[in-house]
Formats: C-alpha cells, sequence, structure tokens
C-alpha cells in the first residue's frame, strides 16, 4: 500500500512540475512574441505565438494573437502591393477578435489608417486624371460601345478563359523544361503565369487559387521523387503544419469569399515559390 501511495505521489509532482515547466515556457514565448511585435518584427512575433500554442494548448491567447499576427502579415503585403481594400479587412478582421492583449490591434489600427488614407490618395487621383481626360476621349468612348459590350460577353465566360489561357501558356514554356536548370525555369515560369491573373472578382480568384493548388500536390509528388527519404521527410512534416495554418486562415477570411481565395491563392504559390528555390535552383 505504502509503494502506490509513494507511486502516486511521484506521479502528481511529476506531472505538476510538467505543468510548471509548460507554462514558464508559455509566458516566456507570450511575452517574447509580443515584444517582437511593439519592434514591427511581426512574422517573428508570429513564430513565437505558435511555440507558445504548442508550449500550452490549452491558453486561448497564444491562438488569438498567432492568428490576428497572421491576418496583420496578409494585411502588410496587400498594402504593398496597393491592395488597400484587402489590407482593410483584414485589419478589420483582427480589430473583432477578443484578445487580453491589444499590441496586434494596435499596429493593425494604425495600418488600417494608412491604408484609408492611402485609398483616398490613390481615388483622389485616379479621379483627377479622368476628369482632365473625358472630354477628350468622348468621341473615343463612343466609338468604343461595340468593343465594350463584347466584353462584358467574354466575362461571362472568366474562368473558361483562365483555364485555357493557363493551359495553352503552359504549352508555350514546354520546351524551358528540357534545358539546362530546366525544372526550377519551368515551376518559376509557371508561377509567374499563376500570379499575372487578376483576382478582382470571386470566379477569377477561385479559379487562381484552384490552379495554384494544383501545381503545389504536382510540385509535392515530383519531390517525392527527387528528394531522399529523409529530406522529403522533413518537407512533409513542414508541410502539415503549413496546411494547418493555411485552414486556419482560410477558415478567419469566410467572411469575404474574394479575399479568402486572393489569399489563399498567394500562400499556395509563395510555398511553390519556396520549394522551387530550395530544392531546383
Amino acid at each position: 500500500m505504502k509503494k502506490i501511495i509513494m507511486l502516486l505521489l511521484a506521479l502528481s509532482i511529476f506531472v505538476v512540475g510538467c505543468s510548471k515547466e509548460n507554462n514558464s515556457s508559455y509566458d516566456k514565448y507570450l511575452e517574447e512574441g509580443k515584444t517582437a511585435i511593439a519592434n514591427q518584427e511581426y512574422e517573428k512575433g508570429r513564430n513565437f505565438f505558435s511555440l507558445a500554442k504548442e508550449a500550452n494548448s490549452n491558453e486561448n491567447e497564444a491562438n488569438v494573437l498567432y492568428n490576428q499576427t497572421n491576418n496583420l502579415v496578409e494585411a502588410i503585403t496587400s498594402k504593398e502591393n496597393k491592395h488597400y481594400d484587402v489590407a482593410i479587412q483584414l485589419c478589420n478582421t483582427i480589430l473583432k477578435m477578443k484578445s487580453e492583449s491589444n499590441i496586434v490591434k494596435t499596429a493593425a489600427n494604425d495600418l488600417k489608417v494608412e491604408c484609408e488614407k492611402l485609398k483616398k490618395g490613390s481615388t483622389e487621383e485616379e479621379s483627377s486624371e479622368e476628369e482632365i481626360s473625358a472630354d477628350a476621349n468622348t468621341q473615343e468612348e463612343e466609338s468604343k460601345t461595340d468593343v465594350d459590350t463584347n466584353t462584358q460577353e467574354k466575362e461571362s465566360n472568366t474562368v473558361v478563359d483562365i483555364r485555357s489561357d493557363y493551359a495553352n501558356r503552359l504549352k508555350e514554356i514546354e520546351d524551358i523544361a528540357v534545358k539546362r536548370d530546366g525544372i526550377f525555369r519551368h515551376q518559376a515560369a509557371t508561377i509567374n503565369i499563376l500570379r499575372s491573373y487578376d483576382t478582382s472578382n470571386l470566379q477569377n480568384a477561385k479559379v487562381v487559387y484552384e490552379l495554384s493548388d494544383e501545381l503545389l500536390n504536382n510540385l509535392y509528388n515530383q519531390l517525392r521523387n527527387d528528394l531522399d527519404e529523409s529530406t522529403f521527410k522533413q518537407l512533409s512534416t513542414a508541410q502539415v503544419r503549413w496546411v494547418k495554418s493555411k485552414m486556419e486562415k482560410e477558415k478567419s477570411l469566410n467572411y469575404n469569399e474574394v479575399v479568402k481565395y486572393q489569399v489563399l491563392a498567394r500562400m499556395t504559390l509563395d510555398k511553390c515559390e519556396e520549394w522551387n528555390l530550395n530544392y531546383y535552383k
């Protein structure tokens, strides 16, 4: 009986010790993440919040801060690409998330204000240019009525056109694959083709994401054959984490289908580019 009591006591001490160690690591990573955000090192902050999540999955704060920072990084990328509406929407998503710390929200609010100013300036500039050229282009616009009608008809077949155009452009770059550094250059050209499409509407954004996902899956299967077992196992493990992150991102963007597919397509093509650079250059 004494042995059983001693064993139970030892186990309880061990569990308490592990719990304290986990909490200590969680607090450390959480604070380092906040410090990184304060220093505008957002990707570094996101990594620390991810470590905090792993250290203690029962604490929700790290999970919320991780998602907020994920959206913030995407919003910054959108701002740099002059997609101000997308950046503003991502910032609004961050501001709606409940968290004990407001450090990411503060950065998101500042970014939102900046994007609103940039958007206003861009709109005013475009309006001014349109007013200046309006009179001079009246006759020209009237002569283009028939052309515009044909354009609207073509837009109804946007998805078909993108898939068809993509297939045709892939045929044009087939010969690249057989030359020196062919695989790397071919993959790079394919990625650039997908990045070139306009994704401002839902149909376009969705089909570009689907094509990007197909490219990623094909590249993954190709790497399965080209890499040694150990290297591919490391890649596969990392990919599981990436897919989980992508699913979380997709869930957080369900409020806007266009933005969701724009972000998912960009994430997927970024991953294709990363693998291409790491394994084929």
